[in-house]
């Protein structure tokens, strides 16, 4: 989910003490003070009280402390005071999927997309809102429209690729994985699920290759050596697989389907 955080956008009703506070408190936002940002978006407001860029900022500043309910109420301000507010659109819509109410964030993201045809954070957190509610061809659908926009959005090809394996359509994920891949080599995540992919295919050794680089990357990444494990099991490399069987339960020691494969195959 991707919020968007407005820096600064000042209009001539706006005094020049609001925007110093403003500005003090976006730098107390990116600096994680976010207690002291919200202090700060106070004064700017109560100086002027429709600074819509104030309102949306602390409402991203509430959700950080997930103070979701604060959060809403300050993007339903901004919207108010301007209802083609694009940012407050997206952000409302990036904390109800926080809130798990998928149905309003779509509802959020549309009004968004309607108001910039090109907005990539929109498209993509209506492909997250989708995958949620398990429709993986919408969310394949608003992911591809982020890679036609910004063709160097790695998490569009990761997440397609994740949607496109759930469609059980193997081969498109693994074509995505490898665009993630391409743009960021040291992508964990984009090893682990390509090897997945493979794995569903049949195609056990290139799976271990990369859950092997996976393992590479993150050591401890425990569904790494379990994934690799039962790719293993299946080329009848006992002996191989309970060795990163019990190298999976070692790093998560209360993973209950680590300890039953264990019990039934390496015990």
């Amino acid at each position: 989910m991707i919020f968007t955080f407005s820096l600064i956008n000042i209009s001539y009703t706006q005094t020049k003490k609001a925007t110093k506070m403003v500005k003090q408190a976006n730098e107390k936002y990116l600096d994680k003070n976010y207690h002291g940002a919200i202090i700060d978006y106070n004064k700017a407001i109560d100086l002027n009280s429709r600074y819509v860029q104030a309102y949306n900022n602390r409402g991203i500043v509430k959700a950080e402390l997930k103070d979701y309910q604060g959060a809403l109420s300050d993007y339903n301000k901004a919207i108010e005071i301007k209802p083609d507010f694009l940012e407050a659109f997206n952000n409302r819509a990036t904390t109800y999927m926080f809130l798990k109410d998928f149905t309003r964030a779509l509802t959020d993201l549309n009004k968004a997309i309607e108001i910039d045809s090109l907005c990539t954070k929109a498209y993509y957190n209506r492909g997250e809102s989708k995958m949620e509610l398990m429709d993986y061809q919408g969310a394949i659908s608003d992911y591809t429209r982020v890679i036609k926009i910004d063709s160097n959005f790695t998490l569009a090809y990761f997440d397609r690729g994740l949607a496109r394996e759930l469609s059980k359509d193997h081969e498109g994920a693994i074509f995505d994985y490898n665009k993630a891949i391409n743009q960021n080599p040291n992508y964990v995540e984009a090893y682990s699920n390509r090897g997945v992919s493979k794995d569903n295919l049949k195609d056990y050794q290139g799976a271990i290759l990369d859950y092997t680089k996976a393992i590479e990357l993150d050591p401890n990444y425990s569904n790494a050596y379990f994934n690799r494990g039962i790719s293993k099991l299946m080329l009848l490399d006992k002996i191989g697989a309970c060795m990163d069987l019990r190298k999976a339960l070692k790093l998560n020691p209360n993973n209950l389907k680590f300890n039953n494969i264990i019990k039934e195959y390496c015990d």
